[in-house]
């Protein structure tokens, strides 16, 4: 039987507080199956966390994939990948990969056989603040 324990979250809502959380499966799985997860996280404002959503898996994974909505008009100015990052190194410019194309608002990368204990995933730089006139 395999193990529960799929993948690591990290949660980073401000610039001082961090946390991480387990995600276990209901059951576990036999040798050869393979379930799909899917995290939502919904925050009152999108400031309130580090501006990048990543995974860091625990063990090995055929493919991980990491999606993100930046709605309409997005709350990024521009984004990029993070492919196997040491999580530490997350926020350095030089972990920056390809960059994304916003013009669709929902973004998603797939990753293939993501090793263990590196991140994987998508962040971005903020937008300035609309303005509602009116």
């Amino acid at each position: 039987l395999g193990s529960r324990r799929v993948v690591a979250v990290g949660l980073h809502p401000g610039p001082r507080a961090t946390g991480a959380r387990g995600l276990a499966l209901a059951e576990p799985l036999r040798a050869g199956e393979s379930r799909q997860t899917k995290l939502g996280i919904r925050l009152s404002s999108v400031r309130m966390m580090q501006p990048y959503l990543v995974a860091a898996p625990v063990r090995r994974h055929d493919h991980l994939r990491v999606s993100v909505d930046f709605g309409t008009p997005p709350f990024a100015s521009r984004a990029w990948v993070l492919n196997a990052v040491v999580p530490s190194l997350i926020a350095s410019p030089s972990s920056r990969g390809p960059a994304i194309d916003l013009d669709d608002p929902r973004v998603g990368v797939t990753f293939a056989s993501p090793h263990p204990g590196m991140a994987y995933g998508i962040a971005w730089e903020w937008a300035e603040p609309r303005l509602e006139s009116g």
